[in-house]
C-alpha cells in the first residue's frame, strides 16, 4: 500500500500521484501563475530516487512549456529544509510567484523565510502544500495543500485483504484512491 510498486502479481492500493501534481498545477493556474517552483526532498538513503512530486510536477511543466529548472529546488522533507531551500528562491532576480512545497513540512520553513524576507504569504508569493498535516491550518495564514487521507488507505487495505482471504480472488486489484485540495489562505491571484 502506498509504494511505488508496479508488480502485477500483488495488490496494490495508492493515491493517483500524477493527478495529484496536476490539481496542484491546475489551481494554481487557475490563479493565473506561470512561474512554479517547487520545494522538494528526496530519499535518504537513496538520494538518487526521485520523489514522485518532483518528476511529475518537470513533466507537467515541460508539457505546458512553463519548465524553469531553476525554480526547482531539492533537499530533505524537513523545516529546516524548506527554510533553505525558499531562501535560495528568494534570491533569483526573476522568482516564482507560487511553490508547490512536496509537503507541510518544508512549507513551514519556506513560511519562516518568506517573513524574513518582509514578503507575506498571498499578496507576495502563494504557497500550496501536500498532506494536509494538522497543524497546516493553524499556519499564518493557513496553508493551502492537497489532502490525502491515510484512513482511507487503510480501510481500503482491509477491504482488499478481507476479500482476498474470503473470496480466494484470482486476480490482482491496482486501487487508486482520491485526494482533496483544501483551499485555504495561503494562494492568491494574481
Amino acid at each position: 500500500m502506498d509504494a511505488y510498486n508496479f508488480d502485477n502479481s500483488i495488490d496494490y492500493i495508492k493515491f493517483d500521484m500524477k493527478h495529484s501534481v496536476k490539481i496542484v498545477i491546475d489551481y494554481l493556474l487557475k490563479l493565473g501563475h506561470k512561474k512554479i517552483g517547487l520545494l522538494v526532498g528526496r530519499n535518504q538513503i537513496v538520494r538518487n530516487l526521485v520523489d514522485f512530486r518532483e518528476q511529475y510536477f518537470i513533466e507537467i511543466m515541460k508539457e505546458l512549456e512553463l519548465y524553469d529548472e531553476r525554480f526547482v529546488k531539492v533537499d530533505e522533507f524537513s523545516p529546516e529544509s524548506g527554510y533553505e531551500m525558499m531562501k535560495e528562491i528568494l534570491k533569483l532576480e526573476n522568482r516564482p510567484t507560487a511553490i508547490f512545497c512536496a509537503n507541510d513540512s518544508i512549507a513551514m520553513g519556506a513560511y519562516k523565510a518568506i517573513r524574513e524576507h518582509n514578503l507575506k504569504i498571498f499578496d507576495d508569493i502563494s504557497i500550496i502544500g501536500f498532506n494536509d498535516l494538522k497543524i497546516s491550518q493553524y499556519m499564518i495564514p493557513p496553508l493551502t495543500t492537497l489532502r490525502i487521507d491515510t484512513k482511507i488507505i487503510a480501510q481500503e487495505t482491509i477491504n482488499v485483504l478481507v476479500e482476498l482471504l474470503e473470496h480466494n480472488r484470482s486476480y490482482r486489484k491496482k486501487v487508486y484512491l482520491p485526494v482533496e485540495l483544501i483551499e485555504r489562505e495561503s494562494c492568491g491571484s494574481i
